[in-house]
């Protein structure tokens, strides 16, 4: 349950993190 919750959130934040790097490369080139 709590675990679970916990594996969701970070993946969010992960992705929301590796996507804003992606585009502010896209930007720079």
């Amino acid at each position: 349950g709590g675990f679970a919750f916990v594996l969701i959130v970070w993946k969010l934040i992960f992705v929301t993190k590796y996507r804003k790097r992606g585009l502010e490369k896209h930007d720079q080139e």
